[in-house]
């Protein structure tokens, strides 16, 4: 991964009033909320650096500080993925 692949991300081009609205959407399930979600999980499925998001993003948040739309990942999903990280190393 290299340092500055936020500068290839699909992202870097959204307008940043847009980029707030949709990879940071409140999860809740209201349909405006999922069509944001959507929209910038689509973003990220165009993403060069998809994978190099995800893992910056779990390799640095916290328990307490997840949020937004990383890797085309919600806040949710990546908690999941963070307990079967840590499943996998206690296995």
């Amino acid at each position: 991964m290299t340092q500055d692949w936020w500068n290839y991300a699909a992202c870097a081009d959204v307008d940043p009033n847009t980029a707030l609205s949709i990879f940071f959407a409140d999860e809740n399930k209201s349909a405006e909320n999922m069509q944001k979600i959507y929209a910038a999980k689509t973003i990220c499925k165009s993403c060069p650096v998809q994978e190099d998001c995800l893992k910056d993003v779990m390799a640095h948040e916290t328990s307490e500080g997840r949020y937004g739309i990383w890797g085309g990942y919600t806040a949710k999903e990546r908690r999941a993925l963070h307990r079967d990280q840590k499943r996998r190393h206690v296995a």
